[in-house]
């Protein structure tokens, strides 16, 4: 894919320990500067989502220590900690904190589906908590480089946050009423259609 496309972004998923051979060999090939092919890899992401607790595997690949597994110390900011979707505002809040403290990459969310669409584990969905989605949304404005999680923080503020999500949801449910009518017309046309073709049949 990086010869195709060199400005693509490969992230690599991989547990806290270290206890898959392929991808363990993926990640001290990718982060090995004496290979000529290191590089294939941008980041990887700890696949660990119980509140905080991905922070601590961190070391794991940061020091590059795990005997047999991983011998390259992956840099800070080409680790990705993981979030679960549904985690509280306290957690992400503090998962954000730590990110920005640590010079780590970011979050690697687990996950986020569309309205109405498939959902792997409605327990971990950031679309059915508000509060995560809120905090989320705040995340990603500290690591653009506002205050979102300032002390102070403006009540009112969050209060238009949850008018604009709740506007955006308003606003696909009604798209998806529209369609839904639009499909119930279109078969009710397509049945007077097929009447209408059927009484001509018949007289002839």
């Amino acid at each position: 894919m990086k010869r195709l496309d060199p400005d693509i972004i490969v992230n690599l998923p991989t547990p806290g320990f270290p206890r898959v051979p392929a991808v363990n060999a993926a990640i001290n090939e990718a982060f090995d500067k004496q290979n000529p092919d290191s590089g294939n890899v941008d980041a990887i992401a700890i696949m660990v989502y119980q509140e905080s607790t991905s922070l601590d595997f961190v070391a794991n690949y940061a020091r590059g220590r795990v005997r047999n597994a991983v011998n390259v110390r992956v840099p800070l900011e080409a680790i990705s900690v993981g979030c679960k979707g549904s985690a509280s505002a306290d957690t992400i809040q503090l998962l954000t904190s730590e990110v920005s403290r640590r010079g780590l990459r970011g979050l690697n969310v687990w996950y986020s589906s569309v309205i109405n669409g498939f959902q792997y584990e409605p327990g971990f969905d950031v679309k059915d908590s508000l509060e995560s989605r809120l905090a989320f949304k705040r995340a990603l404005d500290s690591f653009n480089g506002f205050p979102a999680f300032d002390a102070a923080f403006d009540e009112d503020a969050e209060d238009r946050e949850l008018e604009d999500i709740l506007s955006e949801d308003i606003l696909n449910l009604d798209n998806i009423e529209e369609n839904d009518k639009a499909v119930k017309v279109a078969k009710q046309l397509q049945s007077e259609e097929d009447e209408e073709n059927e009484k001509v049949e018949n007289e002839i």
